[in-house]
């Protein structure tokens, strides 16, 4: 996977995730194949957020969304595990624009 960007990482970590949203029967590798993404091209834990927070040299704990919970699994995303409803792929897309929002005042 190519290097990516904070603003990057958040963007196709929302725009997945808004996808999702419209096919709650989809698991994460159901998005890359209907974009033919194949899997040497996929992000770490298919997840744009962990590939970017792993190419800066971090772990789980520098997670760059603010999870309910602190980290992902019993949070927001786990709640998509268990019940993967359209309104659950949004909590996550909500995640990212509130952090591309941060980003954009803070160049204000």
């Amino acid at each position: 996977m190519n290097k990516l960007t904070k603003r990057a990482a958040l963007t196709l970590c929302r725009d997945m995730w808004r996808e999702m949203s419209d096919h709650p029967k989809w698991d994460k590798e159901d998005y890359f194949y209907a974009h033919g993404i194949p899997f040497e091209d996929q992000p770490a834990e298919e997840c744009y957020i962990c590939e970017y927070v792993e190419q800066q040299g971090n772990d789980c704990g520098k997670c760059i969304l603010k999870w309910r919970c602190g980290t992902c699994s019993p949070s927001e995303y786990g709640d998509w595990c268990n019940h993967r409803t359209r309104e659950n792929a949004l909590a996550v897309a909500k995640l990212a624009e509130d952090a591309l929002a941060k980003m954009d005042r803070r160049k204000s």
